[in-house]
């Protein structure tokens, strides 16, 4: 009797669908939570730092303006130094944004390369002392540049922010949600597999159930007692084996009552069954039948 789908079998059925669902929301957490690390990690490495550089450079053009109003009211050179030292801190920062958010500032470029160029030729007005010419060059030129440029990066700190604020708000929700998914998938794991696991041991509790008392029923001398197994797995098998050992211990029983109760040798039923084995394997053989008058006599003697 060949077994289909044993009790191993089905066991390991259920623990592999309890496994698989277990990996698909182990995979599915670890997902999530590398996808809003990478998250979290831009958002400090990329936008907040933009963010920050942006402020920066807003508030570099500020000074520079407010410095230069000044050095050019009171001429001091100690001010042309500190305007030096701010449009360095301006070049600085730029070119520490346009590594951190390349994508972000491209639209600038063009106008921080004009403005860093048209500062330079201002300072250059300041250091030899044409004040009346580096005036009309700041008011007429250099003012509006920085102005649009001004208003570029107060439209990028805007944007920056709403990013970080939309960011900061998702992250929350996606944790929820890869919580809500990952315990599902467990969830769903054990509810398919625990089926699996109650067929299981209620099919293996009513199998020994049946054997138990299909071994009582051939105790008593039941021998021809049906189980009423017919599970193909290792219960079926064993109760199949069950049956052929309540045949053959009746045949045994039957040639033991079949026996001469004086010589224990076998009796007529037995000689029957042999001679119609031989008959039927077409097996040569000899036969010999001696009867004794009045043997019961002698035996009971």
């Amino acid at each position: 009797m060949p077994v289909r789908f044993g009790v191993t079998t089905k066991i390991a059925a259920g623990y592999l669908v309890f496994a698989l669902f277990g990996m698909v929301a182990l995979a599915y957490a670890l997902t999530s939570l590398h996808s809003q690390t990478r998250r979290a990690e831009q958002l400090v490495k990329r936008d907040i730092r933009a963010l920050d550089l942006a402020r920066d450079l807003l508030n570099n053009l500020l000074a520079q303006e407010r410095i230069e109003q000044q050095f050019l009211l009171l001429e001091d050179e100690a001010l042309l130094e500190m305007l030096s030292k701010r449009r360095e801190e301006f070049s600085s920062a730029w070119r520490a944004l346009a590594a951190a958010s390349p994508e972000s500032v491209r639209h600038l470029e063009s106008l921080v390369i004009e403005a860093e160029k048209k500062g330079g030729q201002e300072l250059q007005l300041l250091s030899g002392r044409k004040y009346d010419q580096a005036r009309e060059f700041a008011a007429g030129i250099l003012a509006p540049q920085r102005a649009i440029l001004a208003e570029r990066l107060e439209t990028l700190t805007a944007g920056k922010t709403a990013v970080i604020e939309t960011t900061l708000d998702e992250l929350p929700t996606a944790s929820a949600k890869a919580y809500r998914i990952t315990f599902l998938l467990a969830f769903l794991g054990l509810l398919f597999s625990a089926p699996v696991a109650v067929l299981v041991i209620f099919g293996i509790h009513r199998s020994l159930g049946a054997l138990t008392r299909a071994t009582e029923q051939i105790a008593a001398g039941s021998f021809d007692y049906r189980i009423g197994i017919r599970s193909q797995d290792e219960f079926g098998i064993l109760a199949h084996e069950f049956m052929q050992m309540g045949r053959k211990l009746g045949e045994l029983e039957k040639l033991h009552l079949d026996a001469n109760p004086l010589t224990h040798l076998p009796g007529n039923l037995a000689i029957d069954r042999e001679l119609d084995s031989r008959i039927r394997q077409g097996h040569s053989f000899a036969h010999m039948y001696i009867d004794l008058d009045h043997f019961k006599a002698y035996g009971d003697r």
